[in-house]
C-alpha cells in the first residue's frame, strides 16, 4: 500500500521542472510568497515536502488555468 503523504524532499531545479518554469521564476515566486514556504533539512538541504506541495498545487492551480481532474 502506497503512504498517504509523501515525505519525500523536492529541491528548487525539481520543482521548476514539475511546473515548468526557470529555477529563477521559482527563486521569485518564493520571494513573493507566492509558493509555500521551504524546509531546511539538513546543513546542505533545502527544499519542500512533496505532500504539501501537492496541498498546494490543489489550492493554487486554477490560478495557473489548470483543472485537476479524478481519473478512475
Amino acid at each position: 500500500m502506497a503512504p498517504l503523504f509523501s515525505s519525500r524532499v523536492v529541491r528548487r531545479k525539481e520543482l521548476a521542472e514539475r511546473l515548468g518554469i526557470s529555477e529563477v521564476t521559482v527563486w521569485r515566486w518564493e520571494n513573493r510568497g507566492l509558493l509555500p514556504p521551504k524546509r531546511a533539512f539538513g546543513p546542505n538541504t533545502v527544499g519542500w515536502l512533496e505532500s504539501e506541495l501537492e496541498a498546494w498545487w490543489a489550492e493554487q492551480g486554477s490560478i495557473f488555468g489548470v483543472e485537476e481532474t479524478q481519473g478512475g
